[in-house]
């Protein structure tokens, strides 16, 4: 196996776990946002994912931002967590990431979401670890969706 860690990090993809895997919630007393993700390695090298990077931002004003420190390994071409039809279950390791949004920050968010219409959330993710043939990092994979796609309410 000859693939270098920057030809094994092409082929290391993120992508949200079900339409509704961002959820922001702005009004509730401990304001929080909430990423269900799954990994995919299309390459012929192990890869442990040792950190992600997330920074979610309302109409592209930064509203949290925040390391995951757990660690995930995947085999060659895997996924994780396994796709599955039906019940997940209990005790299935998942990609979970929970950061706390700071009372300020919510609290503009929520003026500039009752001020404007055409407002987005935009997420940007950046993946550190390792795989078989050494260090890799993808950054700054973005996306851009409607708030409501989001969770957050007018």
């Amino acid at each position: 196996m000859k693939w270098p860690a920057a030809k094994v990090s092409e082929h290391l993809f993120v992508e949200f776990m079900s339409p509704q895997s961002l959820n922001i919630q702005l009004q509730t007393p401990t304001p929080s946002a909430r990423l269900y993700l799954r990994y995919i390695n299309l390459s012929p090298a192990w890869v442990e994912v040792e950190r992600l990077r997330v920074e979610i931002m309302v109409g592209y004003q930064e509203l949290v931002s925040g390391n995951d420190l757990e660690r995930y390994r995947l085999e060659q071409f895997s996924v994780m967590p396994p796709i599955k039809y039906g019940f997940d279950g209990m005790h299935d390791k998942k990609v979970y990431v929970e950061l706390p949004i700071e009372a300020g920050r919510a609290a503009n968010a929520r003026d500039q979401v009752a001020k404007n219409t055409g407002l987005s959330v935009q997420l940007k993710l950046s993946v550190f670890g390792r795989c078989q043939t050494g260090r890799l990092e993808k950054t700054d994979l973005s996306f851009e969706m409607p708030i409501a796609n989001a969770g957050i309410t007018r």
